[in-house]
């Protein structure tokens, strides 16, 4: 015993001097790593940053390539074709196009029309109330060949705003140019906003003149240091500065990118990990090299019985003893490991034929969960088809024909373009509505591959519990009702829903969600209900531990005698229906996370309620 005692120490002492030297060297290797990679992750920020403004500007260069190079536009600032503006410049046509500013100058630089709209209401403005940057103005004047492009931004009285200049000339770019197009809009905090929105990032944008003089002292530091850049950052938060220069190429905004050290928090989290595994590690070792000590030092008999209380609490009958003794003792562990084997043999037969089970019921429920989900997808795509087929409006072609042909008189084009822009916008809509129909497909199909993928991760593995917000999966798991017809299901949910946060495996109870909302839609339409009515609602138990889920409606009602086994596998309470696999693989899934279900009815034609039990976040 005192050789054990002083080996122990020694391992416990091996321990503390590893835990002591690992630290520092963990620390001195990945803490810069990580560091690296905020700043790289910083620097693909204000990438995406900067290539969201070109994106826009190339959107408004789109828009004048299409106007400039256009031969009614040539003969317009030629002084010919009068009603051009009539015809094909409004208020409506610059907000069709996203555009604050719009503006046709000759070959002198005489402005022959324009418009400009308020960047916050949209109302039409006069001219004269919007001045430009004098300095950086001429530049979308020099145009040298007839596809030159200005883009860029400028300065103006009402803020700071993206413009695109084209030369006017010929469709086919031959001969010189007869003016100039110049297309403008804001870039005001909806756009920024909007660029916040699309690629999730802190980002703000602001004028280096007219800022505070906080920001003017911060503007003069980025425009003096190397490439015009400068990073800040604190414990929590990095922040990234860069300019953003006007089309002369004057600096006319600092944009300002701020983004959570998490990389540098997930780094000393890891760090901290690897720290713990090693630590955990030199401790297995030290353990391993103790219980060497002591099996060296243990009787045969002693053995013996350890070997029997490990596999009474670890279940692990593949084990063996195998002393090789040719005693009593050895004798007996040969017989004991034979018998051991014989009931390994039972149990491994035993746990296939219930594997076997499991996956026959469910397959029947993932079957089920598929028909749920296919069915609103097949009627979604049918109605889009039929959409398609009636979407083409008649004559258009020879409408388009006719106003193509120059000999046309000029009552017959007026009459012509009128149905044209008609049919185009019937068409647009019927467009549209397929769009819809489209996209409800889409999220459905979508709803078909996570049933599919969560199939495959159930398959592998236990449920994976994740912590989520409870309305997000009631609104997707609602996407299996069909689109409402003349005698519509009204469908109402609680604003609860959205205060709530669950803890379950998000796929499972979106199946989950979805049996419920589809069996109380049947329900109704089997109890013929004039008016159909389902409402989804939430409340919290009072130790907040779980939360529970209602879904109600007043259609055909459950049976007292069916109630009871409304659970039960291959029970269905719908008359000369097949299935009763949707509620028993309900039951089974949420107990599967800890949760529950039951459900309550006043009897037939009174409606039903489900109450879903599921753990909180």
């Amino acid at each position: 015993m005192l050789i054990q005692q002083r080996v122990s120490l020694l391992l416990s002492l091996i321990v503390v001097m590893f835990a002591a030297l690992s630290y520092p060297v963990l620390d001195a290797l990945m803490a810069p790593a990580f560091e690296d990679l905020e700043q790289q992750a910083m620097r693909s920020n204000v990438e995406r940053a900067r290539q969201a403004l070109a994106t826009d500007l190339d959107r408004l260069s789109a828009a004048t390539g299409d106007w400039a190079p256009w031969n009614l536009t040539y003969a317009f600032v030629q002084g010919h074709n009068e009603q051009f503006p009539e015809n094909n410049l409004d208020a409506a046509t610059l907000s069709n196009l996203d555009l604050n500013l719009a503006l046709f100058y000759d070959a002198s630089q005489e402005l022959r029309w324009g418009m400009f709209l308020d960047g916050e209401s949209g109302a039409a403005r006069p001219l004269e109330s919007l001045t430009f940057s004098e300095t950086s103005w001429p530049m979308l004047f020099e145009h040298h060949s007839t596809r030159s492009q200005v883009n860029g931004a400028i300065a103006t009285n009402h803020g700071t705003m993206l413009v695109s200049s084209r030369p006017v000339v010929r469709g086919n770019y031959q001969g010189s140019a007869a003016g100039t197009v110049i297309f403008g809009q804001f870039l005001d905090q909806a756009r920024i906003s909007a660029y916040r929105a699309r690629f999730g990032m802190a980002l703000d944008l602001w004028p280096i003149d007219g800022a505070r003089s906080d920001r003017r002292e911060l503007a003069q530091s980025v425009l003096a240091a190397p490439q015009m850049r400068v990073s800040h950052a604190t414990d929590k938060e990095r922040r990234d500065y860069g300019i953003v220069s006007d089309v002369a190429g004057a600096p006319l905004l600092v944009m300002e990118l701020r983004a959570p050290r998490d990389i540098t928090a997930l780094g000393g989290q890891t760090q901290r990990a690897t720290f713990t595994a090693l630590a955990v590690l030199a401790g297995v070792v030290a353990a391993a090299s103790w219980l060497l000590l002591r099996f060296l030092v243990i009787s045969p008999l002693t053995k013996l019985t350890q070997h029997v209380e490990g596999l009474h609490e670890s279940g692990d009958f593949s084990r063996r003893l195998d002393m090789r003794r040719a005693d009593e003792l050895g004798i007996l562990a040969s017989k004991f490991d034979l018998l051991v084997g014989e009931l390994q043999t039972v149990r491994k037969e035993l746990i296939e034929t219930s594997f076997k089970a499991g996956m026959a019921e469910t397959a029947s429920g993932v079957l089920h969960n598929i028909r749920n989900a296919m069915t609103p997808l097949v009627n979604r795509l049918a109605s889009a088809v039929s959409a398609l087929k009636t979407a083409r409006p008649p004559h258009l072609d020879k409408a388009i024909l006719g106003l193509s042909d120059r000999t046309t008189e000029p009552a017959r084009v007026e009459k012509l373009t009128e149905y044209a822009l008609l049919a185009t916008e019937q068409l647009h809509e019927r467009l549209e509505n397929v769009g819809s129909d489209l996209d409800v497909a889409s999220k459905q199909a979508r709803q078909v591959e996570s049933i599919l993928i969560g199939q495959e991760t159930v398959a592998l593995a236990s449920p994976v519990l994740d912590s989520f917000e409870l309305d997000r999966a009631v609104e997707e798991a609602a996407s299996v009702l069909p689109e409402p017809g003349e005698e519509a299901v009204s469908v109402h949910f609680d604003e609860t829903l959205s205060e709530r946060l669950v803890r379950a495996h998000r796929i499972g109870l979106v199946q989950i969600l979805s049996n419920l909302i589809l069996n109380a839609y049947e329900s109704i339409e089997r109890g013929a209900t004039p008016t159909g009515e389902i409402h989804v609602g939430s409340k919290a138990s009072d130790d907040r531990e779980f939360v529970r889920v209602t879904v109600k409606d007043n259609g055909a009602g459950i049976a007292p005698d069916a109630l009871e086994r409304i659970f039960e596998f291959g029970f269905t309470s719908k008359n000369g229906a097949r299935g009763g696999m949707g509620l028993h693989w309900c039951a089974n899934a949420i107990a599967q996370v800890g949760g529950k279900i039951s459900a309550e009815s006043d009897g037939v034609g009174k409606g039903a309620v489900f109450h879903l039990d599921i753990p909180g976040a």
